[in-house]
């Protein structure tokens, strides 16, 4: 009973962690994407499901919830482990083949937009710059693409 009620209080907490998360970085961020938004979804699904077992727990006497009980247990059961198994194939294939190619003379170098703070360059876009000026201190003749557009929070339109 008291483990129970001490992973309840894990739940919850974790929950919260992460409908907090998404405020704070809604809040300070400004972007709304995957990354902003899944930690609040997730925290909201724990705190929902922390609160049905409590529910379940004081209010359903044991063995009186139904013969559906262990059917829905199995579904969840199984839709876990899809997922689960789905989410490590992905992983996967990601890292067996995220090595890297071979660098090859290009006659255009394309970097990809990442994002800014304010006027800063975000940490990725900083490191894409500085691959992209690597590149073309080796191979001056190459003609250089940035991609990218202006989002919120970001408050000049180019970066050379």
């Amino acid at each position: 009973m008291k483990i129970n009620r001490i992973l309840r209080g894990l739940l919850l907490f974790l929950g919260i962690i992460g409908i907090l998360d998404t405020f704070l970085l809604l809040l300070y961020n400004g972007g709304v994407n995957l990354g902003t938004i899944l930690p609040g979804v997730v925290g909201g699904l724990l705190i929902l499901w922390s609160s049905v077992k409590a529910f379940f727990r004081k209010f359903v006497p044991m063995g009186k919830i139904g013969p559906w009980s262990s059917k829905a247990r199995q579904v969840v059961f199984s839709l876990f482990l899809i997922g689960l198994i789905s989410f490590l194939v992905v992983e996967g294939t990601i890292i067996i083949y995220s090595q890297p190619d071979p660098v090859v003379e290009a006659d255009y170098l394309i970097i990809l937009g990442a994002g800014l703070n304010g006027e800063q360059l975000s940490s990725s876009l900083w490191e894409r710059m500085q691959k992209g000026l690597d590149y073309l201190e080796k191979h001056p003749m190459a003609k250089v693409v940035l991609s990218g557009g202006q989002g919120p929070g970001e408050n000049i339109l180019f970066v050379i």
